[in-house]
């Protein structure tokens, strides 16, 4: 009876690990990473503007690369937090945090076809499999996700 109890105390510790490892690599995550370091991500993105690049700057909790692209109106530029991505091939994800006045833009800042979706912004690939989404996190702040 004692071996039972501790082989199923183990299968719920691997599961909670599983689980905590999937949160930590997911959009979810990202989105939580922003609003906790929020005051990290707004002096990252000022830093960013200015210099015309990510490369010098001090990355927040949770942030891969810092890159600066020109927004969708092609007036300024947004600011994008690489901040995962999981997969391989054509079953590929990325995902992270941009910083835009121009609306919302997806990986590399690129501003596609987004249509209106679940409190959010979807484009889909026609005849294809690709898809990303965009959810507005606060006023020019946008959590991406795209897959391949």
């Amino acid at each position: 009876m004692k071996k039972w109890k501790e082989t199923v105390l183990i299968a719920i510790l691997v599961m909670a690990a599983l689980c905590a490892w999937r949160f930590a690599h997911s959009p979810e995550s990202a989105a939580a990473a922003f609003r906790w370091g929020r005051a990290d991500f707004e002096r990252a993105a000022a830093q960013a503007l200015t210099a015309g690049s990510g490369e010098e700057v001090k990355l927040p909790a949770g942030v891969h690369r810092i890159a600066v692209e020109p927004d969708p109106t092609g007036r300024e530029n947004c600011v994008e937090f690489e901040m995962g991505g999981a997969g391989m091939g054509s079953s590929t994800a990325y995902w992270g945090v941009t910083f835009s006045r121009g609306g919302p833009v997806g990986l590399d800042g690129v501003a596609l076809d987004y249509v209106p979706h679940g409190g959010g912004w979807l484009w889909e690939e026609s005849g294809g499999d690709n898809w990303s989404r965009v959810i507005r996190l606060e006023e020019n702040w946008y959590l991406y996700e795209m897959h391949f």
